[in-house]
């Protein structure tokens, strides 16, 4: 007996407006529960959705949740992704400063390897689960400002979203070092103290990224890594079309850095920098010193504390 249960259920949507089926479909079939419907039934399928490697082929990982986007880098094909946007905005007060810390580490090491990408955006929570204001230690800033000397390299960034980062002047002027410390990975970002028995003098350990006093210049390594900070890498993404950092408590000594930096950045068109510090006055001087193709938004919408 011939089986007509597919023809049956092929019927109602072959009586659908042609319109419906283009401006839906693509909609059901483009999702990724579909894919993987799809590709548990055909081999073929499935081995297109996979590199040599055995990544998955995507183009963009979208997510609000710090563990799925770390185990989504870890199974995507990093070669061909284009898209990245982590918004955890709404996860104030239910993330530890550790694991968000640790979170930056991890996807600033695999983003580092996207080639191909052209939207990176991150958008961290405000506070903790302590209710304090999330503030990223040295090693994970360190691993972000890795990932976009490594992302310049490319030449494919188009939009670069950091939000509530804390971006202030020591830390983008920061000078880190190009090359990770293996000492470092997987370490926390806070100083450690050794414990010492009761009485005994402590024993300080310099920071890695503390010079060596009573070195003169000519005893100092020849194979010096290369060193970059936020600013030096911002100017290095010539091929950036929108900046935002929003949420960053960036002030005005900050703000008058950033035009040198934005002549630099031939393509730039945009740039958010709503709820932040920076005087009106300073925020003027701003506008006027950017080139006059690039839109300047949130100059109106500062945040001030007065005590």
């Amino acid at each position: 007996m011939e089986c007509t249960a597919p023809a049956n259920m092929v019927a109602p949507m072959l009586r659908m407006p042609s319109e419906i089926c283009i401006s839906t479909l693509p909609g059901f079939v483009g999702g990724a529960k579909a894919v993987g419907r799809l590709a548990t039934c055909a081999r073929g399928l499935a081995a297109d959705l996979k590199d040599s490697s055995g990544r998955l082929r995507v183009h963009s990982i979208i997510t609000c949740k710090l563990a799925s986007a770390i185990e989504g880098l870890e199974r995507a094909s990093l070669c061909e992704l284009e898209v990245f946007r982590l918004d955890l905005s709404g996860f104030t007060g239910q993330l530890t400063k550790q694991e968000i810390e640790r979170g930056i580490r991890q996807l600033g090491s695999s983003l580092s390897k996207a080639s191909a990408l052209q939207v990176l955006a991150v958008r961290l929570a405000s506070f903790d689960t302590s209710m304090e204001r999330i503030r990223l230690g040295v090693n994970s800033w360190e691993a972000l400002i890795r990932c976009l000397g490594e992302l310049s390299a490319y030449g494919r960034l188009r939009s670069l979203d950091l939000s509530s980062f804390n971006i202030k002047t020591s830390r983008a002027t920061q000078d880190v070092s190009m090359s990770a410390c293996p000492d470092c990975t997987g370490v926390q970002d806070e100083a450690l103290v050794p414990s010492t028995p009761r009485g005994a003098p402590r024993k300080l350990r310099r920071a890695a990224t503390s010079p060596t006093r009573g070195l003169s210049p000519a005893a100092a390594p020849a194979d010096v890594s290369p060193t970059l900070s936020f600013l030096e890498a911002l100017a290095r993404l010539p091929s950036l079309e929108v900046l935002v950092l929003t949420y960053d408590e960036i002030f005005g000594d900050m703000a008058k850095m950033l035009p040198p930096v934005f002549q630099k950045m031939d393509k730039l068109r945009r740039v958010d920098l709503t709820r932040n510090n920076i005087p009106k006055q300073d925020m003027q001087a701003l506008r006027a010193a950017m080139p006059r193709k690039v839109e300047l938004c949130g100059d109106d919408l500062q945040t001030f504390y007065f005590y």
